[in-house]
């Protein structure tokens, strides 16, 4: 199965969820879905979330133009412990899952351990089964010099996530688990430009980064649906001018400066967001 074709399945299994609203305090509640739900809000919430990609493939293209892999942009492991509420743990870890995929497809395989123990400990704090999470840590062990091996259980994990958060109907945090895995996307997009010289390759990766306009505008979508919290309205502001750098790419502008722009907006959202509780 292609690693495009995987990914749908995955998003499918979590459409059904997303219908309630940001839990803002401590622990893992689950919000329930009312039975005034109509099944079109299902259906419009499905189609929001339906182009929203796994970070694997934007980082994938970052190692296939030869973009030089910088250790220091990752979020720093020992930030774990900065993330002590339901939300800012639901975030992380798909910040940590776009890190895992930066280093797994640059074949950085010693930085792999922590960052997937990260993880680990992220999704045991949201609910996810520790009999899972273990395993999880054990395949990757066994499989440690392996990259297409660990990018599927990297893969195979996050599906899981999915499946249980939608069991459980807990939608906020599968909602700020993708706009964690695309903010820390675009981020290690941004920051790598300057590592790519070759004129072709530095145009892919631009045409790659200016897709994540209509990625942002999915994300908005989905935060609005579930702004009833402030931590979720609170991310709105930041991802709409995100979503308004992008618009500004268009022909006979100053691209450098639009550009720029893009930068610093993803780069002050994603410094917000690691910070977590601190």
């Amino acid at each position: 199965m292609s690693i495009q074709k995987y990914h749908f399945i995955l998003l499918a299994g979590v459409s059904i969820a997303l219908l309630v609203s940001c839990n803002s305090g401590k622990g893992n509640e689950a919000v329930k879905v009312g039975t005034n739900n109509s099944d079109s809000s299902v259906a419009k919430i499905s189609a929001l979330i339906s182009d929203l990609p796994f970070p694997g493939g934007i980082v994938d293209t970052l190692n296939s133009i030869h973009a030089g892999f910088i250790s220091k942009l990752t979020n720093p492991p020992d930030n774990v412990s900065l993330y002590t509420e339901s939300n800012t743990q639901s975030i992380n870890l798909g910040v940590f899952g776009a890190d895992l995929a930066y280093v797994i497809s640059f074949e950085h395989f010693q930085e792999v351990g922590p960052y997937l123990k990260n993880a680990k400990k992220l999704a045991d704090d949201i609910g996810i089964p520790v009999e899972f999470t273990e395993e999880m840590i054990v395949r990757s062990e066994n499989n440690k010099n392996n990259k297409d091996s660990l990018k599927k259980i990297v893969f195979d994990g996050y599906r899981v996530i999915d499946q249980t958060l939608k069991q459980n109907q807990r939608t906020a945090a599968e909602v700020l688990v993708l706009v964690g895995g695309w903010l820390e996307g675009t981020y290690l997009t941004t920051q790598s430009l300057s590592s790519v010289s070759d004129t072709m390759n530095k145009t892919k990766l631009l045409h790659v980064l200016y897709l994540q306009k209509l990625y942002s505008d999915r994300l908005l979508g989905l935060l609005n649906q579930i702004s009833t919290s402030s931590y979720c309205s609170q991310l709105i502001p930041p991802v709409q001018e995100i979503r308004n750098a992008f618009e500004q790419v268009q022909p006979g502008k100053d691209e450098e400066q639009a550009l720029a722009t893009i930068i610093e907006k993803v780069k002050a959202l994603r410094t917000l967001v690691i910070k977590g509780n601190s």
